[in-house]
């Protein structure tokens, strides 16, 4: 009987010394991943901001973009939807004096 509790405590102090070795190896690599994280993740904030200094230069609130494209047609006649419809304008006739000023 003797032996048999002999051979549990020895296996006790072996368990217990594999258990602190294994919690000192979960802790290294614990703090190993949250420095990585810690890295990644001032990288990503050093992106957002560069993103962020990026689109407030192309767009300014109230403002139109810098980029413009000239209308290749002199005048606009029709307006196309998304919705694939098309507005025309009003269907009132033009005024004689805004007649004028179109010719």
């Amino acid at each position: 009987m003797e032996a048999m509790f002999k051979k549990i405590d020895e296996f006790m102090k072996n368990t217990s010394g594999q258990i602190k070795t294994l919690e000192q190896h979960m802790g290294t690599q614990i703090k190993t991943l949250e420095q990585h994280m810690g890295t990644q993740i001032k990288t990503l904030e050093h992106q957002m901001g560069q993103l962020t200094s990026t689109v407030g230069e192309q767009h300014q609130k109230g403002k139109f973009p810098s980029i413009t494209e000239m209308n290749p047609r002199e005048h606009c006649k029709a307006i196309k939807l998304q919705s694939r419809t098309s507005y025309d304008g009003p269907s009132k006739p033009l005024d004689e004096e805004e007649k004028g000023e179109e010719e």
